[in-house]
């Protein structure tokens, strides 16, 4: 399924992947273009939701929300929309076949009989490999039909701000041009790094905010008072925000429509907002996207309270229960608490080895300030719109799987403002 991509690799193959990564995921190329899709995925968002809204039935956030990162990570990742997200919320063949695939490689960790059944072509293990298939046929054909286009029209690799045509132009580890076979590993990567834990973050962020309005009422607040202060240059097309403003102020937000709001979510503007950074990094904590993670140690080494540690030994740590440690968090761990992040109104990071949502070391999400950037720009769109209700009181379960998936997933009562 992942094959020899940056999660699932170590030495000169990691190393490679890391440093074509870091130089595109640092370029301000690259984040316009991703801040220009975001907007306009989470605008398209928006129509789907106000359609959805007229039928006065529970609407299931998480979703809308995976559709939304699928397609935002297709733009961004490859240049292409498979266009999910859309009123009537088409079954895709490809994201079906993705989130299956996600479901049955999970299950190998109780079913000791997987490599019996992957060697006879049996059960789980016989639908593994058929949506392994759907996915391949999928990424391959993004990738023959860029090359296509690059032969066609003699754009080069870099005219193009999109992940996948950016490792086009790079050679691979051993000097050579990437294959389609690496390309199809690198892509499939990205789409787990962007949108499964974006989107299921979004989705644990609104089931508490729901049940938080008064942390809803303090976002809003925050966002009136860093935008109100801001200038906007009319909104003729939501993909040109970040061009040069016009001086003219707008004394409210109230009575924006909802293009020239999106236009207002500068990348600047958003970073001055605080408390919409905490709710989101509070939401992580007690709900990490990735509640299990696994190291093989590479060498002999002790723990600091004496654990000896062969090299080859698999190393577990949990960041699900970490995050309600009261130990590491205080006797309020189980609270759902933005104002622990802040100090004077301003935001207080803590160490990525006690938040290790998105990883430490070498490690390091590249993707953390780009997920950021998405999860706020939804956020914040939303909660300016409609107002959300969680159709039930019964306590939320979790799918098993790589990420937390909230089982039956998140049914809402939304309600246009």
């Amino acid at each position: 399924m992942m094959g020899d991509g940056i999660f699932n690799v170590d030495g000169e193959k990691w190393v490679r992947q890391r440093k074509v990564a870091v130089l595109e995921f640092s370029s301000s190329k690259l984040r316009d273009h991703s801040t220009k899709a975001f907007r306009l995925k989470a605008l398209k968002l928006l129509d789907v939701l106000r359609h959805l809204s007229q039928l006065k039935q529970p609407v299931d956030m998480q979703d809308l929300f995976m559709r939304l990162t699928l397609d935002s990570i297709c733009e961004v990742g490859f240049g292409v929309d498979p266009e999910t997200l859309s009123n009537d919320l088409p079954a895709v063949p490809f994201a079906n076949a993705f989130d299956e695939a996600n479901r049955l490689i999970i299950r190998r960790y109780v079913d000791i009989l997987w490599k019996v059944k992957r060697a006879l072509n049996l059960g789980s293990e016989a639908r593994l490999r058929r949506c392994v298939q759907v996915v391949n046929e999928f990424i391959y054909g993004v990738i023959v039909e860029r090359r296509a286009e690059f032969k066609e029209t003699k754009f080069h690799h870099t005219e193009r701000a999109d992940l996948l045509s950016r490792f086009m132009s790079v050679p691979n580890q051993d000097g050579q041009p990437y294959s389609n076979r690496d390309l199809r590993d690198v892509i499939i990567n990205f789409i787990i790094a962007g949108r499964d834990t974006t989107a299921l973050t979004l989705t644990w962020l609104f089931s508490m905010l729901c049940k938080h309005p008064m942390v809803v009422k303090n976002i809003l607040k925050e966002v009136s008072s860093v935008l109100g202060e801001q200038t906007v240059k009319p909104a003729q097309n939501c993909a040109e925000v970040d061009g040069p403003l016009q001086t003219s102020r707008i004394e409210s937000i109230d009575n924006c429509d909802e293009t020239e709001f999106a236009n207002l979510l500068t990348y600047q503007a958003l970073n001055r907002m605080s408390y919409l950074h905490a709710c989101i990094t509070e939401a992580l904590r007690l709900y990490p996207a990735v509640p299990l993670e696994t190291k093989i140690a590479v060498s002999d080494d002790i723990f600091p309270d004496g654990t000896k540690i062969k090299a080859g030994n698999f190393v577990s740590y949990v960041p699900y229960s970490m995050g309600r440690l009261e130990y590491i968090w205080g006797p309020d761990a189980m609270e759902f608490k933005p104002e622990r992040w802040l100090k004077d109104g301003h935001f207080q990071p803590q160490s990525p080895f006690k938040l290790t949502a998105f990883q430490a070391g070498p490690r390091m999400c590249l993707g953390k300030d780009s997920a950021y950037l998405q999860m706020k720009i939804t956020t914040l769109l939303l909660l300016k719109f409609f107002s959300f209700k969680l159709a039930d009181d019964c306590p939320s379960k979790y799918s098993m799987m790589v990420v937390l998936y909230m089982a039956g997933g998140l049914k809402t009562l939304v309600t246009p403002l």
